[in-house]
Order: structure tokens, then C-alpha cells, then sequence
């Protein structure tokens, strides 16, 4: 009787990408408080950010402000242009959202780098700011922040 090796019944657990962190962030946060969330998002009403998440290997994904009240997480650009180009670390998010620093801070300190109008800048610095307001309050967003810290790492 030959034998068997042993292998594992599942898969091993693949790490998440930066935007699905990014996209359970914003749940959390219309969870939280839905009234809040919806002014908040409405900072990027019309406008696309496209996300370079500096970790071991960057990760790109795409903010996109509804009409709706939200933003939304897309893998690719759902149109045809990019208003605002936005480069920061895991740590940065971090810290903007936990209320440590401002995303202006974070940009004059050189922890993130962001291109585009500055109307549009003024909108997302607007959008971190609410959006680390109900971080504050949301244990869930706090939790989830440490996560994503943590997976994306460099090593």
C-alpha cells in the first residue's frame, strides 16, 4: 500500500489586497454612522483618486466618489480620467485615520504624496479628516487599520 503525504485540506490564507482593506474602512465607517459617512463622502462626490499603496509590493487601487453618498473601491478606473494621484504607506493611512496626523502633515513631511487640482486636494484632505472623525469612535475601523498595518509591512 503506497503512502499518502499529507497535505493540507485548505488553501493557505492569501493575503488581502490594500483595496479590500481599504473598501471593509468604509463599511465600517457607513456601519458606524451612515448620516456622518455620507457627508464625508460626498467630498469626492464625482472624483476619482487613484491609490499607490507603498508596501512590499505597491498595490494600486481607485476611490471613487459617487453621486450616491459613498465612495467606492475599484480595481480599475471605471472612467476616463483621474483627478486626484495619491502615494502613501500603510503607516500613513494609519496615522491619518487614528488622528495622529493630518493628511497635510503627512504630505509636508514627505508620508504621502498626492497630485491634482487643489480644489480636489481640499476634498480629500476633507474626506481623511471626516473619515478619521469616525474612526475615533469606531473600534471596528481601529481594529481593522491594525490589520491592514500589519499585512502590508515592509519587511
Amino acid at each position: 500500500m503506497a503512502r499518502r503525504s499529507k497535505r493540507p485540506s485548505h488553501r493557505p490564507h492569501r493575503q488581502a489586497h490594500s483595496r479590500e482593506y481599504f473598501r471593509q474602512i468604509l463599511e465600517a465607517a457607513a456601519d458606524k454612522d451612515s448620516t456622518r459617512y455620507q457627508r464625508v463622502a460626498a467630498n469626492l462626490r464625482a472624483k476619482t483618486v487613484q491609490v499607490i499603496i507603498e508596501a512590499v509590493t505597491d498595490e494600486q487601487f481607485y476611490l471613487v466618489g459617487g453621486n450616491n453618498g459613498k465612495a467606492n473601491i475599484a480595481a480599475h478606473n471605471p472612467g476616463s480620467r483621474t483627478d486626484i494621484f495619491l502615494r502613501l504607506p500603510p503607516g500613513t493611512i494609519k496615522s491619518i485615520l487614528e488622528g495622529v496626523e493630518t493628511p497635510v502633515e503627512a504630505f509636508f513631511l514627505g508620508h504621502l504624496r498626492a497630485k491634482g487640482h487643489t480644489r480636489d486636494l481640499y476634498a480629500l484632505h476633507a474626506f481623511f479628516l471626516g473619515l478619521a472623525e469616525i474612526a475615533a469612535v469606531a473600534p471596528a475601523i481601529l481594529d481593522i487599520l491594525e490589520t491592514f498595518h500589519a499585512a502590508k509591512q515592509r519587511p
